[in-house]
């Protein structure tokens, strides 16, 4: 003999768009995988090009890098860039009599846990992360132990 399983569907209503929808698990949050992979896209800034549609994603990096020179001169330093794409740090800040900061620039983003998220390998040299968020335009500075620092 056999038995019937009963197939139970919760009434839930999508995290992203906000549309209702059945599902198999009470657990789920998205009705689709459009929704669950849009919503990955744009918490984790992966919607680098949202902002500059017809801009190449290594320019819109660049711009990164521009805006985190822009905030170190407005803080007093004398900013020099690499030219090469290869060197050990991206940028060398100077203010006088303050030793040279070689900084690192990255792109990141605050995950709903409200953790500071980037990619973390700092290159030889470079002392400093700067991880610019562009969601609120305000870049983080921070140690090689990942530790917030003053500039």
């Amino acid at each position: 003999m056999y038995k019937k399983k009963v197939l139970v569907l919760y009434e839930l209503v999508c995290s992203f768009c906000n549309k209702e929808y059945t599902h198999k698990s009470s657990l789920s949050k998205y009705c689709s995988k459009e929704c669950m992979s849009e919503k990955a896209r744009i918490s984790t800034g992966a919607n680098i090009t949202d902002e500059y549609p017809k801009i190449k994603k290594m320019s819109v990096w660049k711009i990164s890098e521009i805006l985190v020179s822009v905030d170190l001169m407005q803080k007093g330093y004398d900013v020099f860039t690499a030219s090469s794409p290869s060197t050990y740090c991206d940028i060398l800040a100077k203010k006088p009599g303050c030793k040279i900061i070689e900084v690192e620039v990255r792109s990141g983003y605050f995950g709903e846990s409200g953790k500071l998220s980037f990619s973390k390998g700092l290159r030889d040299s470079a002392n400093c992360y700067a991880v610019f968020v562009r969601n609120t335009k305000v870049v983080h500075y921070l140690d090689k132990n990942f530790k917030k620092i003053k500039i």
